[in-house]
C-alpha cells in the first residue's frame, strides 16, 4: 500500500481523530521509514506534502519531512515551490527549513543560535553562557564538553560589534496580530489561536532595573522606508519596544543595515541582547543569529 503524504501532512479530518490509536506524526515516520510513503510525491491534485504542512504549521511534520529528504524546489500543481514559500507561513516554519538548509550545506555550525536545550538534552534551570549570552547550559561540566564546537560562534559583546539603543514603549501601540496568523485567517486555514501576550505591541519587563536581562530579541525592520520605528521583541513577548530613528540615527541605520542585509527576507533578524535597564538596550548587531521560531 501507498500512503499520501500531502493528505497526512495536510491534517486531514481523518488523520487528525483524537481517537486514533496512532499520533500523525509516528504513522507518518513508520510510513517514511517502511516505504510505503515517498516525502516527494505529488498528489493527484499536485499537491506537495512540504506546502500542505507549511499551511497548517505542522512543524513537527516539517521535520520530519526534512530529516528524510524533502525535496524544497518541486513545484505543487500551481507551480509553487517550498523554497520561495516557507517565508510566508511564519517563524516556526523559517527557522525549521533554515536549520536544515544550513545542514543539507554543511554551514550549520556557522551561525549561531537560541540553545533550546543543554548538549545533555536537559530543558530546565539552565544557565547563559557569560561570554557569548547565547547558548545555554545545566551545569559547568557540560559547558566544558561543548567548547570545541561552541567556540567557533562563541562570540562576546564588544564596543565593535554592540550597540545601546533608547527603548520606546508606545502607550498607545495596541496590539498586533502576527502576519502568518492574518494569512491563515484570510484563507480559512486552522490554526492554534494567538495569546494575547504574543499581540502585544509595547511591554516594559517586570523588575527591569534591578538586574541586567539578557536576552535573545526579534528586530523588524519596515521594508518601505529606512526611517520609521523598529519593532524589538523577545520571544515570550515580556518585552516588546520600539526603536526611533530620531533617538539615534547612527544606531538606528547599524541595525536596519544588519537586518536588511543578513536577516530573513530583509525584514527580521535576531541577534544576542542585554537590558540594562527601561532605557537602555545593548544589542549585538555585528552578529547575527541564526532564525529562532518566534
Amino acid at each position: 500500500m501507498f500512503v499520501d503524504i500531502p493528505d497526512i501532512a495536510g491534517q486531514t479530518a481523518l488523520y487528525h481523530c483524537t481517537a486514533s490509536p496512532v499520533p500523525l506524526i509516528n504513522l507518518a515516520r513508520m510510513l517514511i521509514v517502511l516505504g510505503n510513503a515517498d516525502v516527494n510525491h505529488r498528489s493527484r491534485y499536485g499537491e506537495v506534502a512540504l506546502l500542505s504542512a507549511f499551511q497548517q504549521n505542522r512543524v513537527n511534520m516539517v521535520d520530519l519531512l526534512m530529516e528524510h529528504g524533502a525535496d524544497l524546489d518541486i513545484p505543487d500543481g500551481d507551480g509553487l515551490l517550498a523554497r520561495q514559500f516557507f517565508l510566508n507561513c511564519g517563524p516556526q516554519i523559517t527557522a525549521c527549513i533554515k536549520k536544515w538548509v544550513r545542514r543539507r550545506e554543511g554551514t550549520e555550525g556557522e551561525v549561531s543560535g537560541e540553545s533550546m536545550a543543554c548538549v545533555c538534552g536537559k530543558k530546565k534551570d539552565l544557565r547563559v553562557c557569560a561570554r557569548c549570552k547565547v547558548s545555554k547550559y545545566c551545569s559547568s561540566a557540560c559547558q566544558r564538553s561543548d567548547w570545541k564546537h561552541h567556540k567557533r560562534v562563541c562570540v562576546p559583546f564588544s564596543s565593535t560589534n554592540s550597540v545601546t539603543v533608547k527603548p520606546f514603549y508606545n502607550p498607545a501601540a495596541g496590539t498586533m496580530l502576527p502576519t502568518a496568523a492574518v494569512t491563515r485567517n484570510a484563507l480559512g486555514i486552522p490554526h492554534d489561536p494567538v495569546k494575547p501576550k504574543h499581540m502585544r505591541a509595547s511591554h516594559v519587563p517586570d523588575n527591569v532595573d534591578k538586574k541586567d536581562k539578557d536576552m535573545i530579541i526579534k528586530i523588524q525592520a519596515p521594508l518601505a522606508a529606512p526611517t520609521m520605528d523598529l519593532l524589538v521583541y523577545d520571544k515570550k513577548r515580556d518585552f516588546v519596544c520600539s526603536v526611533r530613528r530620531g533617538d539615534g540615527c547612527d544606531v538606528y541605520d547599524k541595525i536596519y543595515a544588519a537586518v536588511r542585509a543578513h536577516g530573513v527576507g530583509g525584514a527580521k533578524a535576531y541577534f544576542a541582547a542585554t537590558l540594562k535597564s527601561e532605557n537602555e538596550l545593548v544589542v549585538k548587531v555585528g552578529d547575527v543569529l541564526a532564525e529562532q521560531p518566534f
